[in-house]
């Protein structure tokens, strides 16, 4: 290629935007080219297929004696051809990379296509995997402040229990608040969360997690995601994990299999963090909270 770009989609507003451009000069006739083909229909075919599509651009590139800012390209007065593919993952479409050819598509070998469509789909996959992690850390950061908050708020309903009646009403009141603010950022969180006692039975379990297995909270209450979700072969290692998270180990990663209501297995990303009586890992393990993510 004598030049390439990456447009991804802006998840607000599903626009594409130029995220990348090698040379960076070759920006601004991107910028013309890919306007003139939106317009035309031309991207919007270009993405509804998973393989490589080579059109002609509108104009030659232009030459550096007729604009300044644009790349010198000896081109012999022809216009150049575009190569446009689909940026997919395995589950959406991420964008679109376009490539200026650097040689007649003839003298390309098929090959070459084939190996671009895999480094693009990896190049989204990777893309798609990390930003499950960031959203994956932002939701174990919230969980875990909130947490700390309803902690800080029941041992101080404790230490004022001998006041008076109204500020016992009134703390009684805040700490309702925040139950209810905790109860919300669990069910209208994006991923799975679980809450689990030592003994790893459910005590919580948010509206993500009913619409993945099919179980409603009350049916799984005091019941353990071994005898419910976990395949028989694997009911081994979610005991081993608790016991890891007992002994003090940080916040532990790992993917399963779970099996739903209606017999469909799900892969689970999971991250499973310990919240330890007073808040000291050398304190008895009071819970377990788990937030995982469905990477079927």
């Amino acid at each position: 290629f004598k030049g390439v770009a990456f447009y991804l989609l802006n998840e607000d507003d599903a626009d594409l935007t130029l995220t990348l451009c090698q040379p960076q000069e070759f920006s601004a006739y991107f910028e013309r080219q890919v306007d003139e083909l939106v317009e035309d229909r031309t991207f919007a075919w270009a993405l509804a297929r998973n393989k490589p599509v080579i059109v002609s651009a509108t104009a030659p590139l232009p030459d550096a004696e007729q604009e300044e800012s644009a790349p010198a390209i000896d081109i012999d007065g022809e216009r150049p051809q575009l190569l446009l593919h689909v940026i997919n993952s395995a589950s959406e479409t991420r964008g679109m990379f376009v490539g200026v050819l650097g040689e007649e598509k003839k003298h390309i070998l098929d090959i070459s296509y084939s190996l671009l469509s895999i480094l693009l789909m990896s190049s989204a996959n990777a893309l798609e995997n990390l930003e499950h992690t960031q959203r994956m850390e932002r939701i174990n950061t919230e969980l875990s402040e909130n947490v700390d908050r309803l902690c800080e708020s029941e041992k101080a309903l404790l230490e004022h229990r001998d006041h008076l009646e109204e500020e016992v009403v009134h703390r009684t009141k805040d700490l309702a608040r925040e139950r209810e603010f905790l109860a919300a950022v669990l069910d209208t969180a994006g991923a799975l969360v679980l809450v689990l006692d030592p003994e790893g039975h459910i005590v919580r379990f948010n509206r993500a997690s009913e619409r993945v297995t099919g179980y409603t909270q009350d049916e799984v209450l005091g019941k353990t995601v071994q005898e419910l979700f976990i395949l028989e072969e694997n009911r081994e290692e979610i005991s081993g994990l608790i016991q890891q998270l007992a002994s003090g180990s940080g916040p532990v990663l790992h993917e399963n299999i779970w099996q739903a209501r209606d017999g469909a297995k799900r892969l689970i990303s999971w991250s499973h963090f310990a919240l330890f009586d007073n808040g000291h890992p050398d304190r008895p393990l009071s819970y377990v909270i788990a937030t995982g993510i469905d990477i079927t």
